[in-house]
């Protein structure tokens, strides 16, 4: 049984670290306090989704927040790509900059704002709070493994990018209930930063300017699908296993 107290601590921690994230981005336009931002943001997504279906308004209101900050760490990172990489393209390397500056300037003028809807959100999910037994929870999680099967077996790469996006989902949801649900948490993390790694070199190669540099990238990108494609295989059997 996973009872209203520790579910209503969940909220109250992603609610202080929203808060605290924001105000680390308003004085210091950090961006890892920004990255960190959006985690929990993610984290309190899939909550309402798994504790509290039906209850997608009250984290519709952290929409806005999310996005904004997408723009501003997409731009950080096209910077950090094309430095890791050694893509040369000024002009790029210029509207990024000038990009993430004048979104951080937004971004930070709404700091009080985004707080509140954060706030607003953490007391909407905790009013619909229920005690979930065990057998909520496993029903929870299998269809949801499914899913992240069947992504996982498209053709690549076309739903590798979701299926990132489903394994977080899992792996947020079980730091919640561990133990719940025997799963392999390791080898989901490790799937999902294979899967990172594969999407920054996606990214690197859109922003490629040189044909050298693409082909370059478009090995680099091979190499990660197949990686990819290494680890994902077997994936409903490899996820069951104990990672103890």
């Amino acid at each position: 049984m996973l009872k209203k107290k520790k579910q209503r601590k969940f909220l109250e921690k992603r609610r202080h670290a929203i808060r605290s994230y924001l105000a680390d981005f308003a004085a210091s336009s950090d961006p890892e306090a920004l990255h960190q931002l959006r985690v929990e943001i993610k984290k309190l997504r899939a909550f309402a989704r798994f504790a509290t279906p039906g209850a997608g308004e009250a984290v519709e209101a952290l929409r806005k927040m999310f996005r904004k900050a997408g723009q501003i760490r997409e731009a950080g990172l096209n910077l950090l790509l094309m430095k890791k990489y050694a893509l040369a393209n000024a002009a790029l390397e210029t509207r990024q900059t000038s990009l993430m500056r004048e979104k951080s300037r937004s971004f930070r003028a709404y700091t009080a704002y985004y707080s509140g809807q954060a706030e607003k959100a953490v007391a909407m999910l905790t009013r619909k709070l229920k005690p979930l037994p065990n057998r909520r929870i496993k029903s929870w999680f299998k269809p949801q493994l499914r899913k992240t099967a069947a992504l996982l077996a498209a053709p690549f790469p076309d739903k590798l990018h979701n299926a990132r996006k489903k394994i977080k989902m899992l792996l947020y949801v079980h730091g919640l209930a561990p133990g719940r649900l025997p799963l392999n948490t390791d080898y989901l993390q490790a799937l999902q930063e294979q899967i990172g790694n594969w999407h920054d070199v996606a990214v690197a190669t859109a922003l490629v300017t040189r044909e050298k540099d693409r082909g370059r990238l478009q090995r680099a990108q091979q190499l990660e699908e197949w990686r990819i494609g290494e680890t994902a295989g077997n994936f409903m059997q490899k996820v069951s296993e104990r990672d103890d």
